[in-house]
């Protein structure tokens, strides 16, 4: 399945700005308002809204929208 639109929304949500600026390779270079504060927004936002958990290898490793979405991808159907 593409995590994408539900990625993008998150994200979108948590670092306000409109989803249309969070495209696949967008990274956190890319969104100003992306520091280490709003990604573990982020990551909280995505594990509560998905039903997830990460491990700490998973948020090493969430370095942009495309690795985001492949981790996501990876627990919700494993």
């Amino acid at each position: 399945m593409n995590w994408f639109p539900q990625v993008q929304q998150i994200l979108a949500d948590v670092m306000c700005v409109p989803p249309d600026a969070v495209q696949p390779n967008t990274v956190p270079n890319d969104i100003p308002a992306w520091d280490s504060l709003r990604h573990l927004n982020l990551i909280v936002a995505l594990e509560q809204t998905l039903g997830v958990k990460f491990t700490i290898r998973d948020i090493d490793r969430m370095t942009g929208i495309a690795e985001i979405c492949e981790i996501v991808g990876h627990r919700l159907e494993a």
